[in-house]
């Protein structure tokens, strides 16, 4: 259970190269941390008795101030402890108890400094999903909310922007994956409906206003996403990331950036296995990634995206038996001097911060005339201007673009791609 489940993380990635894993040994949670891209890891911290922890950051921190939460063995019990400093955490505080126990928690620390957790605890007639709000500075146990009949939830947060509901949590109902969301002022759960029929096993991540729901579904995995307007999910249709792969079964699957994903594939020695959303092409042919012949299992991923590359970071459990190893690999995605097969899949610009984009060549500086996404722009009295490296011209490629009229305004504006207008 070293890396289980993966409905909540165990890796985070901050600032430039600042990793922290979290996972369970011997019934002993430990953390690790590194500041190179994982070149170099502390010493192992011992953060408390249990199994199945979730890591968590507040989103706005510069490097990660990881959090972490966990049950107790006999899974009547929910821990949280805090980073302080160094190799210091805080000493375990006790969140939540159960007579009947609890299901693994999923974890996550929103941009107000509360943590919320959800897990499924049976009342002794069904199991129910809970969520638990404490404050990471003053965590105390209190009375959880009900969100609804099932297990196996994964949470995640919306940065506030006054329109969208922030909290976002996915679980399995006996007909499939079922989904709602919350604002964090409110009380009602909000877009409650069933997702993905006969799914189980779901992850959910949300990236800006999109929220993406990736699960078990038969032999294969599923993956479906929506984009929040005014409030309002719109879902997409389900996709299926390992199409060219159902020999097998893929179970576990897990996401970063919304498009790329991980899964163990179970075959007579487990490993883990990863495609990416080429707009151009579909999913890619899943990538064996462990490719060992030891078992494999419970991978988690995330990534970092520069103007050259996109580097996906896996961590994993490897060996047939406890005591179980702790992976750590890295892959490239964009770099020329392998091939297409690593082409760039996806690039965002994202402007109007105070540090330009690496792919911004030219403005004058930045505005932001709310917390919304597009009401966050670059600007310039002439032109601004964007690169995007290692494209590959055998394949078709496609951009948009948005631009905000404060208070209605009117300008005129065109658009050029390689000196090409379009």
């Amino acid at each position: 259970e070293a890396t289980f489940s993966n409905a909540s993380r165990k890796m985070l990635r901050g600032g430039i190269d600042d990793f922290w894993i979290t996972y369970e040994s011997g019934g002993v949670i430990f953390a690790v941390h590194s500041t190179d891209g994982g070149r170099i890891w502390s010493k192992k911290m011992e953060i408390g008795y249990g199994c199945n922890p979730g890591i968590s950051t507040d989103p706005n921190a510069e490097t990660p101030k990881p959090g972490i939460v966990w049950r107790s063995q006999n899974h009547n019990t929910l821990y949280f402890a805090r980073h302080i400093s160094g190799s210091n955490w805080t000493s375990p505080i006790v969140l939540q108890t159960s007579v009947n126990g609890f299901g693994p928690p999923s974890f996550v620390i929103g941009t107000d400094n509360f943590g919320r957790v959800v897990y499924s605890e049976f009342d002794g007639q069904s199991d129910k999903i809970y969520l638990y709000k404490f404050h990471i500075y003053f965590p105390f146990p209190g009375i959880p909310a009900l969100i609804d009949e099932g297990i196996d939830p994964s949470i995640d947060f919306m940065s506030p922007d006054g329109i969208n509901p922030e909290i976002h949590v996915a679980w399995v109902k006996s007909n499939g994956v079922w989904y709602s969301s919350k604002f964090i002022s409110g009380t009602s759960w909000l877009n409650k409906q069933r997702i993905i029929p006969f799914g189980v096993q779901p992850c959910i991540e949300v990236c800006g206003a999109n929220v993406y729901v990736v699960c078990k579904r038969h032999m294969t995995i599923s993956h479906r996403w929506a984009s929040y307007a005014n409030g309002n999910p719109t879902w997409s249709g389900i996709s299926v990331p390992n199409f060219s792969q159902t020999a097998t079964h893929s179970v576990y699957p897990v996401l970063t950036g919304g498009w790329s994903c991980a899964w163990t594939e179970q075959e007579s020695d487990s490993d883990i296995y990863f495609s990416y959303y080429d707009p151009a092409l579909a999913w890619v042919d899943p990538i064996n990634i462990s490719n060992t012949t030891e078992s494999s299992a419970h991978a988690h991923i995330v990534h970092k995206q520069t103007v050259n590359q996109t580097t996906i970071y896996f961590i994993w459990a490897e060996k047939d038996n406890a005591p179980y190893h702790i992976e750590f690999v890295n892959e490239i995605f964009g770099d020329r001097d392998k091939g297409e097969d690593y082409d760039l899949p996806f690039y965002i610009a994202d402007g109007g911060e105070e540090n330009a984009s690496p792919f911004n060549l030219h403005r004058e500086g930045y505005l932001q005339y709310g917390p919304e996404p597009y009401k966050r722009i670059d600007y310039d009295a002439e032109y601004l201007e964007y690169q995007f490296a290692n494209l590959n011209p055998d394949r078709e490629y496609g951009a948009g673009v948005y631009r905000y009229r404060h208070n209605s305004t009117n300008l005129a504006i065109s658009a050029e791609v390689d000196g090409f207008q379009i």
